[in-house]
């Protein structure tokens, strides 16, 4: 790929061909604030245009019944290791199976999108042939309540209070990834929510030389606040002290930190370009300060979100 595409920058007026997508996601229970989130960030999956193909998987309390409300395909079925967490690779490979599109993305059930993010993947449809993997960070920001779908203006509305209130978080917090079959269709057994799964992700794409595209300066992925109480010990056991959060480390080669959190090419309002700064290290530092607070949060230096009502 040459240094810059300004392919993927639409003509004045000219629309930019609509791509098919296929999400797929394992949401917790159904239950309380948990709820609330889950249900905003998948029905805004569905009021993307054209609308995608939704996947949801796992057996937990209310799945079933928010796949049939919104219409979605369900699988409830999926492997568990021996602490009855559900394992990734089953999932990406009954996804891929099931895709009916050549672009999957899997991302996390408490991610808003708005139409800019399939308004960025038209443009790398139109820019890149073959594979390629897009990241991106999320903006933190507490919502509490359902949104209401039914007014036209809701993105606006919601993107007002993002803008005003939401937290940039840091990149090693990855969220959502967009990539083509058949990458990723055969993955280690990670345990799903545990830590380095994510991290291997970026780091395999690389190691193979796709193409990983930052996608922050034009996806504003929005994710709703919440607590980890449905991990037992915390987000600390697991992401770092948990055997499960070790085990996922394993199968990953180790934390793959550094070159699992940094990309490779830059998607910007203008263009598709190569990242500016040439080393991982650099790249990664220049964001330490959001990422050692993040290390106070995983180690309960820092309190955990707690809804204040």
């Amino acid at each position: 790929m040459a240094s810059s595409l300004d392919i993927c920058r639409p003509r004045a007026n000219e629309p930019l061909p609509a791509t098919s997508l296929t999400f797929f996601a394992m949401p917790k229970a159904f239950c309380g604030h948990v709820g609330c989130i889950q249900r905003n960030a998948i029905e805004s999956w569905t009021r993307l245009q054209p609308r995608p193909q939704v996947l949801l998987f796992g057996d937990d309390d209310g799945v079933a019944e928010t796949a049939g409300e919104l219409g979605l395909q369900h699988t409830a079925a999926v492997g568990r290791n021996e602490y009855g967490t559900p394992l990734m690779d089953d999932m990406f490979r009954i996804a891929h199976q099931l895709a009916t599109s050549r672009t999957l993305v899997y991302i996390n059930s408490d991610i808003i999108l708005l139409e800019d993010f399939s308004q960025a993947i038209a443009r790398l449809d139109a820019a890149i042939p073959g594979p390629f993997l897009l990241i991106g960070r999320r903006t933190d920001v507490d919502v509490f309540d359902p949104l209401d779908f039914c007014c036209f203006d809701w993105p606006q509305r919601l993107s007002a209070t993002v803008s005003r209130i939401g937290t940039l978080a840091p990149r090693v917090c990855k969220d959502y990834f967009v990539f083509r079959k058949p990458l990723f269709a055969e993955i280690p057994p990670f345990a799903i929510g545990r830590a380095a799964f994510d991290n291997w992700l970026v780091f395999h794409a690389r190691q193979q030389g796709i193409p990983v595209i930052d996608g922050t300066r034009v996806i504003r992925a929005i994710h709703q606040n919440h607590d980890h109480r449905h991990v037992s010990g915390g987000r600390g056991h697991a992401y770092l002290k948990g055997e499960e959060a070790k085990r996922n480390c394993e199968l990953a080669g180790g934390m793959r930190l550094i070159k699992g959190s940094t990309t490779t090419w830059v998607l910007t309002p203008r263009r598709l370009r190569r990242r500016l700064i040439p080393s991982d290290l650099l790249q990664f530092g220049f964001d330490m300060p959001r990422f050692l607070l993040l290390v106070g949060e995983l180690f309960g230096w820092r309190d955990e979100f707690q809804d204040p009502r």
